[in-house]
């Protein structure tokens, strides 16, 4: 995340973020997707939240903002509603890598096209 991106969108959105909740949920989102800390049958998302507590404890990090980063893992695919500032956030920038750049440029360009160049007379 760059300073600029961090700074105004929110600012657009007229929200305050935690940075402790949104970097934490950011780096650890995905982990339970890869072993050691991946278990079979449960969705990563989920094993992530449930363990989240445990990788964070002892690191320095306020544990009182735990809750909100379990939401925003928890939250963080396209299927699931997300509560909070920092989880929608997380789970808006996951669809956008899910999409990939080529996507979201092609996307970008079609809604520009279409807001900025007139319809072609017939």
């Amino acid at each position: 995340m760059t300073t600029s991106w961090r700074g105004s969108l929110p600012a657009e959105d007229h929200i305050a973020l935690d940075d402790d909740v949104l970097y934490a949920a950011a780096y650890l989102h995905d982990m339970a997707a890869f072993e050691p800390w991946q278990k079979s049958g449960v969705d990563h998302a989920d094993q992530a939240a449930a363990i989240v507590y445990r990788i964070l404890e002892n690191t320095g990090f306020p544990m009182k903002k735990v809750d909100a980063v379990r939401g925003a893992i928890r939250t963080h695919m396209f299927d699931r509603t997300p509560a909070g500032p920092e989880a929608l956030y997380l789970h808006d920038a996951d669809a956008l890598d899910w999409l990939g750049p080529s996507v979201w440029r092609a996307s970008s360009a079609w809604w520009m096209r279409m807001a900025v160049i007139p319809p072609v007379p017939k």
